[in-house]
C-alpha cells in the first residue's frame, strides 16, 4: 500500500506491503482512496508488486507481528 500523508504531524507514514494468501483481483489490486482524520488526510494506493516466496519461519514470525 502506498500511502501519502496530508497533513503535517511529528511521525510520517511509511509505506506498507500487506501479503495475502490469493492474489487480488485486478480490480482491487489497483485502487485508490483518502481516508479522513481531524488533522488532514492520507491518500492510500493498492498496487500490485507480484508474488513472494516465503520460509515457513518468516509466515509464523509475520503473523505474530
Amino acid at each position: 500500500m502506498e500511502l501519502i500523508q496530508n497533513f503535517s504531524y511529528d511521525i510520517c507514514v511509511q509505506d506498507i506491503f500487506l501479503a495475502t494468501r490469493i492474489e487480488l483481483d485486478p480490480e482491487i489490486g489497483c485502487t485508490q482512496f483518502d481516508m479522513g482524520f481531524d488533522r488532514g488526510s492520507l491518500s492510500v494506493k493498492l498496487i500490485y508488486k507480484g508474488t513472494i516466496d516465503l520460509s515457513p519461519d518468516l509466515v509464523c514470525y509475520l503473523v505474530v507481528f
